[in-house]
């Protein structure tokens, strides 16, 4: 046998082991999905794909070692894999592809190896136990919703050559108390931080040039942030919610302030609006009790 086909074991609901060949050189799409009883299973040096879904919904799937023969790890592959605690990604992947590991709610650490330069759409979603992720400086691209979810992450660093934080890439990391934004990055997207609740601090890199909507969205520890010239526009919901801001600085480069975009920012005392703004969207400083000057 030099490959076992798409959906080969798809819904063996009560199969708990498998034992693959030296030999095998792929496992195809949906191989083993819902497996549902499959505790382990070792991947031969001979594999070198698993295809999409491979693993997908094998929830008493607890660990899996992927060897350096594979080259490619399709989307879903280990996808809802709810047991897995930990895995180990072979050194020759260049792409973790789309929601490879997403609902691996029992993962809580990865190091993703050098050589990979994506990292997929939602590839690690509500990875609830996730506490470190290391990401190497080869990495160019994260996608949208990437670490969503991951609500035991304490911290990330985004490597040098990222130049976008995609939508919504760390929102609900409610732990997520460090993060480092390389000056490579120009935008960050709506929802990007939302809902990062402990972070106290984040410097946003002089060429950043837009910051999406809700992208501070209920950072209720964040306590001061300056926003850089060349951003044209602070979004609906930016900063809303952000309960421990005490001080902001818009430069002059903003020509507009969006719809509660300052919401419910409780300290914030101050704030200077530079000529360049020409329109304030409606509730942008409402419930900003403490607001004195403007």
């Amino acid at each position: 046998v030099t490959s076992i086909g798409e959906s080969a074991f798809d819904s063996c609901y009560k199969l708990t082991s498998v034992t693959i060949p030296n030999g095998v050189t792929s496992i195809e799409y949906n191989t083993f999905n819902k497996c549902k009883s499959l505790t382990s299973v070792t991947i031969p040096d001979s594999v070198t794909s698993i295809g999409n879904g491979a693993f997908d919904n094998c929830d008493a799937l607890t660990s899996v070692v992927i060897p350096n023969s594979v080259t490619s790890i399709g989307s879903w592959a280990f996808s809802g894999c709810g047991a897995l605690t930990s895995v180990t990604i072979s050194a020759n992947v260049t792409s973790i592809e789309d929601y490879v590991f997403d609902y691996c709610k029992s993962l809580k650490s990865v190091t993703i190896p050098r050589g990979v330069t994506a990292i997929g759409e939602r590839a690690f979603y509500q990875c609830e136990a996730l506490v470190s992720v290391t990401i190497p400086d080869t990495v160019t691209e994260i996608g949208s919703e990437a670490f969503s979810g991951c609500t035991s992450l304490r911290s990330a660093k985004i490597p040098n050559g990222v130049t976008k934080i995609a939508y919504g890439t760390f929102s609900s990391c409610a732990k997520l108390a460090s993060v480092t934004i390389p000056d490579t990055v120009t935008s960050i997207e709506g929802y990007a931080f939302n809902e990062c609740s402990v972070l106290p601090s984040v410097t946003i890199p002089s060429r950043v040039t837009s910051i999406g909507s809700n992208a501070f969205e209920e950072c209720e520890y964040l306590t001061s942030v300056t926003i850089p010239y060349g951003v044209a526009e602070i979004g609906e919901r930016t900063f809303y919610n952000c309960q421990a801001l005490t001080s902001v600085t818009i430069p002059g480069s903003v020509t507009s302030i969006g719809e509660s975009a300052f919401d419910s920012c409780y300290e914030l005392t101050s704030v200077t609006i530079p000529s360049s703004v020409t329109s304030i969207g409606e509730s942008a400083f409402d419930s900003c009790y403490k607001l004195t000057s403007v």
